[in-house]
C-alpha cells in the first residue's frame, strides 16, 4: 500500500517492495502538486507492479538504457557507418537528458527536445534520429519500464535538406583518373592501386581496404568480398557482417588482374628488402611496418 506525504511545497508517494533477492526496498516519487495527483500516480504504479513491472527498473536513465539497447540489439547486426549514427545519437541524449530517468520524460519533454534538436538539422536527419529513439522506447515499453510512448506523434519540422552536388565523373574524367592512377601507381603510393581496384570493381573504400590476397583468385578470375577495413573504429580488417548479400564474389577483370599481379610483385620485393634490413641491421628497424591493405 502506498504512502502519500507532503514534501516541501509538493506531494510524493512511497511504495515498499521486495527486489529479486528478497531485500526490502522503497520506491519514492515526488513533485506532485496535489495529494490526489500523488495518490492517482501511486495507484497507477501499483497496477503496473501487479502486471509484472519491476520497481528496480524505474531508476534506469534514458542514457544507460539507450546505450545498453544499442549494445544488445544493434551492434551485432549493423555496419560501422550505422554504429557511428547510433553513437552520435547517444551523445545527443547525454547532452539533452543528462542522468534523466526514462520514467521522468513526458511527451512534452520529448517534443521540447525535438524542437531544439531540429533547429539546425534537416528534416531527414530529425526523422532518422526520432525513428531510432522511438524504436528504443518501444523496447523499454516491452521491458515494462514505461507504459506509454512519449515519442508518438512528435512533430518534426527540420530545416530543408540541402541539394547535394552531383557526385560522379564524366566518362572523359573517369578515363583520365584511371590513366593517371595507372601511371603513378607504386607500392609507395598504394592509394592509386586502391583507386584502380575501385574503378574496375565498383567496391567501396572499406571493402577495398578489407581485401587480402586470399580473397583474390587469379585462376578463377574472381574476388571474394568478405571483410572490410574498419577505418572509423578499430583501424583493422574485420569480417563483413552487415548483410548476407554484402559477402559476395565478383569478377576479376583482365585489366585489374594485371594491375594486382604487379602490386603483389612489388609487395614481395618490398618485404624481401625489409627482411634483409632486419637481418643486416636490426638496430635500425623500429618494427613499424607499413600498414597493408592487401
Amino acid at each position: 500500500m502506498a504512502t502519500i506525504e507532503k514534501h516541501g511545497k509538493s506531494y510524493r508517494y512511497k511504495i515498499g517492495y521486495q527486489d529479486k533477492q528478497g531485500n526490502n526496498k522503497r520506491y519514492v516519487k515526488g513533485g506532485f502538486s496535489t495529494k490526489t495527483e500523488a495518490r492517482h500516480a501511486a495507484e497507477e504504479m501499483e497496477i503496473q507492479m501487479r502486471h509484472g513491472s519491476s520497481l528496480d527498473k524505474q531508476d534506469v536513465t534514458i542514457n544507460d538504457y539507450y546505450k545498453k539497447w544499442v549494445e544488445v540489439y544493434k551492434k551485432p547486426n549493423v555496419g560501422y557507418s550505422s554504429m557511428n549514427r547510433f553513437n552520435n545519437i547517444a551523445t545527443v541524449i547525454d547532452n539533452y537528458f543528462p542522468n534523466t530517468k526514462i520514467t521522468d520524460i513526458s511527451k512534452m519533454d520529448y517534443q521540447s527536445f525535438m524542437n531544439d534538436y531540429q533547429k539546425n538539422r534537416s528534416t531527414v536527419t530529425c526523422k532518422k534520429t526520432n525513428s531510432i529513439i522511438r524504436s528504443c522506447i518501444q523496447d523499454a515499453i516491452d521491458d515494462q519500464i514505461i507504459y506509454s510512448d512519449f515519442t508518438r506523434k512528435v512533430t518534426i519540422n527540420g530545416a530543408p535538406s540541402k541539394k547535394r552536388a552531383v557526385k560522379f565523373l564524366s566518362i572523359d574524367n573517369f578515363k583520365k583518373l584511371i590513366d593517371y592512377a595507372d601511371k603513378n601507381k607504386s607500392y609507395s603510393a598504394i592509394t592509386y592501386y586502391m583507386i584502380l581496384t575501385g574503378a574496375y570493381t565498383g567496391l567501396r573504400f572499406e571493402e577495398i581496404g578489407g581485401l587480402t590476397w586470399d580473397n583474390v583468385d587469379f585462376e578463377k578470375k574472381e574476388i571474394y568480398v568478405k571483410n572490410i577495413y574498419d577505418y572509423q573504429d578499430t583501424k583493422k580488417i574485420v569480417p563483413r557482417t552487415k548483410t548476407p548479400s554484402s559477402v559476395r564474389t565478383i569478377p576479376l577483370l583482365p585489366e585489374l588482374s594485371i594491375i594486382l599481379k604487379q602490386l603483389k610483385k612489388e609487395q614481395a620485393e618490398w618485404q624481401w628488402q625489409i627482411t634483409s634490413l632486419i637481418r643486416t641491421s636490426p638496430e635500425s628497424f623500429n618494427g613499424s611496418l607499413l600498414m597493408m591493405y592487401f
